[in-house]
């Protein structure tokens, strides 16, 4: 049997620096994506309906104060994909509805 010979990858002692406004940034994207995650583990209980509607609300206003921020533009675009989710878990029918037009032509 042969033995793992290899050291360990030194761990860091400091934490790589991050600039103030890059993790603002990503704070608030990774708010919105605790509030999916809260709604998608609860999505199966009927019981907690509401509740599940409401986190899927609380992501999608978060996401929408990014959007509308425009100092967090590095982040626009992974904001606009977690709002895409909250639509197709919030909204299913309009968006069949929407991609059945694009598909037909009828813009």
């Amino acid at each position: 049997m042969r033995r793992n010979t290899m050291k360990p990858k030194p761990v860091l002692k400091k934490s790589p620096k991050i600039p103030r406004h890059r993790g603002r940034d990503v704070s608030d994207v990774f708010t919105s994506e605790s509030f999916i995650r809260q709604a998608v583990a609860i999505s199966e209980d009927e019981a907690k309906h509401d509740q599940m509607l409401s986190f899927y609300k609380q992501a999608e206003d978060q996401l929408n104060s990014v959007l509308a921020d425009t100092s967090l533009a590095s982040v626009h675009g992974a904001a606009k994909q977690l709002l895409n989710l909250i639509h197709f878990r919030l909204h299913p029918e309009a968006l069949q509805n929407s991609l059945a037009k694009k598909i037909s032509g009828r813009y």
